[in-house]
């Protein structure tokens, strides 16, 4: 099932009698937790029924992978760093720039990060290291594999009634024709790869987030 977009998101969850289904769907993994934002998580997890509070609460709590969360406790010490947001443009151009577009740099594969300007470091810091903790359904991974068994993974770009394209995270576009292809499911994960800590270390993040923020805080031309 899954979301389409946050319109139907925020139908879903302005209707009360609706509520119970969506975390029903939750639960049975037909709509994945991760794929609810920061805004309609937050409404269910202060939601006024305790039930309802109870639910939530543990399908979120679900969602955190402890081994990530290890990471980020890790990187704590990076909110208290300097960042120089000039280096931070070379950490984005290295590790960045093959999914994310910013400053006119890179391929817009995943979410427009020119709108993170006003994000906290901290929620940033979590967005890169645990990028499944809250993932849109529009950036998470499909795999498909063609009737020759070679298989191709990435965010569903395009589809037609004769073929779909995946973008992998080298920005690269596979197009793929339904009369070659065997099967089509979605990861349930963000297409962003877990693991960045082992490529960026604490200063090099604090730079990369300076750089995000001034970056997200110009105005759009």
């Amino acid at each position: 099932m899954g979301f389409q977009n946050s319109k139907e998101k925020n139908v879903l969850f302005r209707r009360e009698q609706w509520l119970s289904a969506v975390l029903e769907a939750m639960e049975n993994k037909t709509i994945i937790p991760s794929e609810v934002d920061a805004v309609l998580r937050q409404r269910l997890l202060e939601h006024r029924s305790a039930e309802v509070r109870r639910r939530a609460t543990k399908l979120f709590t679900d969602t955190i992978n402890a081994d990530r969360q290890k990471v980020i406790d890790a990187y704590q010490t990076v909110l208290n760093m300097n960042g120089d947001a000039k280096r931070g443009a070379e950490v984005f151009r290295k590790h960045c720039a093959a999914c994310h577009q910013l400053g006119g740099v890179g391929n817009a594969v995943g979410p427009d990060l020119a709108s993170l300007g006003d994000k906290s470091p901290p929620a940033l810091l979590i967005a890169i290291l645990d990028p499944n903790r809250a993932v849109e359904a529009r950036y998470v991974a499909y795999t498909a594999v063609t009737k020759g068994g070679r298989t191709f993974t990435g965010v569903l770009a395009a589809e037609t009634g004769n073929s779909i394209t995946l973008i992998d995270t080298e920005g690269k576009k596979n197009v793929i024709l339904r009369s070659d292809l065997d099967e089509l499911s979605s990861t349930g994960k963000s297409a962003m790869p877990e693991g960045l800590e082992k490529q960026i270390n604490p200063q090099d993040m604090a730079d990369l987030i300076a750089y995000l923020r001034t970056q997200g805080a110009q105005p759009k031309r």
